[in-house]
């Protein structure tokens, strides 16, 4: 961009220019791409165009559509970036270690107390309460970590119904969420159990 666009692109973003200065800056916008992306850069594009619309008396023919513009190639590789961070970051929580076995996150969370480990039958769940919870939910999976039930209560033990574990169940996790009174969770567990004759 040479020494001209350059001052007058900074002079028309800080509102400088005379009324007369800021109208032939703004019909020039919209035949100079070099000034047009200059002005992109500064986060002011949108505005100086529907500034020059009404200088012009709206010209719609003259406006070049942002999308057909030729663009930096920042522009692309940034929203390019922040889409591949978006994906990339969950992946890689998903693919991080479980919490040992019957502990919770923090030093005093809840501790899973059964059923942990090798078990011979699947009754009862239950845990150590934790403070600020109002309720908990509980989630069973079997050995592929697809879920086979979600329960809640108030209480720090949950029975299943009867026909809600497959009998074939033969090892699985469990895990249960503390919910607090705005139904955000405030601590989770995680336990692993095999069921063996």
């Amino acid at each position: 961009m040479n020494e001209r666009n350059r001052v007058q692109v900074l002079e028309y973003l800080a509102g400088t220019l005379s009324e007369e200065e800021r109208a032939d800056f703004e019909r020039r916008l919209l035949a100079d791409d070099e000034l047009a992306d200059e002005l992109y850069a500064e986060g002011a594009l949108d505005d100086a165009f529907r500034r020059a619309r009404e200088v012009t008396g709206g010209a719609p023919s003259k406006v070049v559509p942002l999308a057909t513009r030729r663009l930096s190639p920042w522009l692309i590789a940034l929203p390019l970036a922040a889409a591949i961070a978006l994906v990339a970051i969950p992946m890689a929580r998903r693919d991080s270690p479980a919490p040992a076995e019957s502990t919770m996150r923090g030093s005093s969370g809840i501790q899973v107390t059964e059923p942990v480990g090798d078990v011979t039958t699947l009754g009862r769940f239950a845990w150590t309460g934790f403070p600020g919870a109002v309720s908990y939910e509980i989630v069973i999976r079997d050995a592929t970590g697809r879920d086979l039930w979600t329960g809640h209560t108030t209480t720090t033990s949950i029975v299943p119904p009867p026909d809600a574990l497959p009998p074939s169940l033969v090892g699985g996790s469990w895990t249960v969420r503390a919910v607090d009174s705005h139904g955000f969770e405030i601590e989770k567990g995680l336990a692993t159990f095999r069921v063996v004759p």
